[in-house]
């Protein structure tokens, strides 16, 4: 009877990391944090306008 850490061993390394989750965002941005991000995150949660003003 074989263990998983038997099992781990005998696997390719490599192969045990070969795998592609498909990624699934509410929206896309661009690279960085800017004001137009963070008031559309915002508007996407439904935050009150009292924790934008914060942010």
């Amino acid at each position: 009877m074989s263990s998983k850490q038997d099992d781990l061993e005998e696997t390719n390394t490599e192969a045990r990391f070969e795998f592609k989750k498909e990624e699934k965002s509410a929206f896309q941005t661009e690279k960085g944090l800017t004001e137009e991000t963070v008031r559309v995150i915002s508007e996407d949660k439904d935050e009150p306008e009292w924790m934008l003003e914060r942010r």
